[in-house]
């Protein structure tokens, strides 16, 4: 038991796409959305405390948010940021049930080196920003 986070990427497929994807998949069923799996944290509660204050208005619910391309570029550079001053209230730990260390220690900063990582190749990704984008991401939490 413990925080998990998932940051989702949804693709929704055209009528002529699923017709097609459907026959090769040899299946009676429509496929409507793929499902990329972009990033996963665990405890990583600074980056939870975050999405909850920057994308979902302050509720914390375990329920999926849309996160906009501007708010993952925010992140990214935050996280950026974070590192090169090397200044822990950009983006401060939180407590929670099961939500991890709040220490700001060698793991702290290995977490926000991960998530900075994870973010430029994703903010990168023509499909996912930029004028090709056809995904869009979703952020969600449970524990």
């Amino acid at each position: 038991m413990g925080l998990d986070m998932f940051l989702k990427g949804k693709r929704y497929i055209s009528y002529d796409e699923r017709e097609e994807i459907s026959s090769k998949l040899e299946s009676q069923y429509e496929v409507r959305v793929i499902e990329l799996d972009l990033c996963y944290w665990r405890k990583v509660n600074s980056i939870h405390n975050w999405f909850v204050n920057n994308v979902q208005d302050g509720v914390d619910d375990c329920s999926e948010f849309y996160v906009s391309p501007s708010k993952l570029i925010e992140l990214r550079d935050l996280c950026k940021k974070a590192l090169e001053t090397g200044d822990p209230s950009l983006l401060p730990p939180t407590s929670g049930f099961f939500f991890g260390s709040t220490e700001i220690d060698d793991w702290y900063w290995a977490d926000i080196q991960e998530t900075y990582d994870r973010l430029k190749a994703i903010t990168d990704d023509p499909l996912i920003i930029g004028d090709r984008s056809r995904v869009d991401v979703y952020y969600q939490a449970s524990w």
